[in-house]
């Protein structure tokens, strides 16, 4: 999980570095990624299961190795799908639980699983349950009950189950996808540096009806089964 959390930095600072124009540093960083990536591979990955082991004794699995080495591309495709296949189906994985539910729902949406992101949104439930205005760092007896790493869940009804996400840097582009899970309406709006972004859709059998209102100035692209569609300032109705 160390190595993947490592790898994971590795990439994003390639994209931080590309986005504010340093190419050379970003370059660097995806040669210094290369190398984590194929020995987390060698020594990590357990044919016998589909999976990612937490050891490299491969006498341990979680939801976190497998989360970390989808979001962190360490996996080509064939493993990285049979990687999320056993997150999804095998029952002797350690589980998340509070703040890295972060990247377990992150993972979901990228295969568009929204259903599975509403179901383990149980553990939230069973806060409200007890009266808490707050997530508790842990289930349990927490050492607090006031943790901010546990108030992710919004981010993702709007960036999962909404679908809006920035394309581009700074927000200069951005993509409406919504995934509904089994819910039959999404409201949602989400600042942007043009002004916001918001959605009012409902789900008809495998059509999406409704509006997108989108801030002039912000080119926004929807994306429903695979097809996508340029969307234009103002107020766009899905029909």
């Amino acid at each position: 999980v160390e190595n993947l959390l490592y790898l994971l930095a590795l990439r994003n600072a390639a994209f931080v570095e590309e986005s504010l124009g340093e190419t050379e540093m970003a370059a660097r960083w995806r040669r210094r990624a290369e190398a984590p990536a194929q020995r987390i591979n060698a020594a990590f990955w357990c044919e016998a299961r589909g999976l990612v082991a937490d050891t490299a004794a491969k006498d341990r699995f979680s939801e976190h190795a497998q989360c970390l080495a989808i979001l962190a591309d360490a996996l080509p495709p064939e493993r990285a799908k049979r990687a999320f296949d056993g997150l999804v189906s095998s029952g002797d994985l350690a589980r998340c639980t509070v703040y890295f539910s972060h990247y377990l729902f992150e993972t979901y949406f990228r295969f568009g699983r929204a259903d599975l992101f509403l179901k383990r949104l149980d553990l939230w439930r069973d806060f409200a349950k007890q009266d808490l205005k707050t997530p508790l760092e842990a289930p349990g007896d927490a050492r607090s009950d006031c943790h901010a790493w546990g108030a992710h869940p919004p981010y993702h009804f709007r960036t999962g189950l909404a679908g809006i996400r920035p394309t581009s840097a700074g927000f200069k582009s951005a993509e409406v996808a919504p995934c509904f899970g089994g819910l039959k309406r999404i409201e949602a709006s989400v600042p942007t540096p043009k002004g916001l972004l918001s959605v009012d859709l409902r789900c008809e059998g495998e059509s999406v009806l409704g509006t997108v209102d989108v801030p002039r100035g912000l080119p926004t692209t929807f994306v429903w089964k695979g097809v996508r569609r340029p969307l234009h300032p103002g107020s766009n109705r899905l029909e």
